[in-house]
């Protein structure tokens, strides 16, 4: 990726935060935050029972709202139930 070398950083952005009670993670490309944003997203995520079902879901909302890129995506359950 040397021709985009200029535009980008190898260094990370790191923060910190508590992560409070009963979190949920949702880590997806841009063709996912293409087409959809946040609180369709999170909303998808809470209204299904298993997070691989919600990671189905959005795949399914996304492509339906036409994205042209790809549209990976996980759910996460950040709490043992």
């Amino acid at each position: 990726d040397a021709d985009v070398a200029k535009y980008i950083s190898a260094v990370p952005h790191i923060t910190e935060t508590i992560i409070p009670p009963r979190a949920k993670l949702v880590i997806a490309c841009d063709g996912i935050w293409d087409v959809l944003n946040e609180e369709t997203v999170a909303n998808i995520f809470v209204n299904k029972i298993f997070p691989q079902d919600a990671a189905k879901a959005i795949v399914t909302e996304a492509l339906k709202r036409g994205t042209s890129d790809n549209v990976s995506v996980m759910c996460i359950n950040l709490y043992n139930s």
